[in-house]
């Protein structure tokens, strides 16, 4: 962040910036940098008047994008905001276009102080500042699953070997059937993931010798068994027979395929016409500020992230007490056992 004395600091500086680039410094800049300090008065008035806040100064937003050598789109805008700014003033816009504006050109993170916000409510056809519409952060509610394992413990001797799985629905039928050729576990559960099979039954690990044999076998297993899931080989049939691979483990789903569930909340932003927003502040919906987003933040909530993985580790905690692994649990193991490889 940058110090300066008072505006003619922050427009000398400016110029020594851009004669270092080796701008020249023409009329029409020093009259675009003139008519610039109408936007900052305003702003600064706003903000003394508990109208707006914001994190960042409009001062500092222009000197930043002159340092990345953004000269004439920081001028364009520059231009552009002065002239948001006096249709303001004039009553031609409303606040929240300014608003909009300054957070969308200049990333200043202006917000509308909640005080004067609630105690202007009623008044708001008196004056030209109330907004039209406000950011607002909402409280969202979600619930997700755990599918956890019997405990299972995953040998060395799995973590690194090529192989072919088979992924069992759970009507115990062969959903898909996959290779995988430097770690045959991770890749089942990658698939799990992204077929989003997490009701199996059960996976069957074989391990084979060689990565070409992994390659061999996958279409060979496909076509005798034609799971529903997979696209390529199904239609063909086996000219050869293979000798068969012996199971080298299987992973089986916990309690019937029940899975676990677990709520979280998490914090999301949302505009909303004051009308609505009026009606619904409650604890569920807060006016967007900083004291809010701090507040969230330091009971992690802020984001469906923060939130999901605030309330999954407690939930994994009963769960495991309860004698199950979960997926996320197994490919810790794997990655563990890898480090301890290399």
């Amino acid at each position: 962040m940058f110090k300066f004395n008072d505006y003619n600091h922050f427009r000398n500086y400016s110029f020594k910036i851009m004669r270092n680039r080796s701008v020249k410094i023409t009329n029409s800049i020093v009259q675009t940098f003139i008519e610039f300090e109408k936007v900052e008065k305003i702003l600064i008035e706003l903000r003394q008047a508990g109208t707006i806040d914001y994190t960042i100064s409009p001062l500092d937003s222009i000197v930043k994008r002159l340092i990345n050598k953004e000269f004439e789109e920081t001028l364009c805008d520059m231009n552009d905001l002065v002239e948001i700014v006096e249709s303001m003033i004039k009553g031609e816009r409303n606040i929240y276009f300014l608003y909009c504006s300054f957070n969308q050109i200049l990333r200043m993170d202006i917000f509308f102080q909640e005080k004067f916000i609630l105690q202007s409510f009623n008044d708001r056809m008196s004056t030209n500042f109330y907004p039209c519409r406000i950011k607002c952060i909402e409280m969202k509610k979600e619930v997700d699953e755990i599918f956890p394992l019997e405990s299972v413990s995953i040998e060395s001797a799995l973590v690194g070997s090529p192989g072919i799985y088979f992924i069992y629905d759970e009507n115990e039928e062969i959903a898909y059937i996959g290779k995988g050729i430097t770690c045959v576990t991770t890749r089942a559960f990658q698939s799990v993931e992204a077929r989003r099979l997490y009701s199996f039954s059960k996976v069957e690990v074989y391990c084979t010798q060689t990565k070409a044999d992994a390659h061999m076998y996958e279409p060979y297993y496909i076509t005798l068994n034609r799971p529903y899931l997979n696209k390529e080989f199904v239609s063909d049939e086996p000219t050869n027979m293979l000798p068969e691979l012996s199971v080298t483990k299987v992973f089986s789903r916990a309690t019937c395929n029940k899975p676990f569930t677990f709520s979280y909340l998490f914090a999301r932003c949302k505009v909303l016409d004051v009308e609505d927003a009026m009606k619904r502040m409650d604890d569920n919906l807060f006016i967007d500020n900083k004291d809010t987003k701090e507040k969230l933040r330091e009971k992690g909530l802020w984001g469906k992230y923060d939130g999901k993985h605030t309330a999954y580790k407690e939930y994994v905690k009963k769960v495991r007490k309860l004698g199950f692994t979960t997926i996320g649990d197994l490919e810790e193991q794997i990655r563990a056992i890898k480090k301890l490889k290399l």
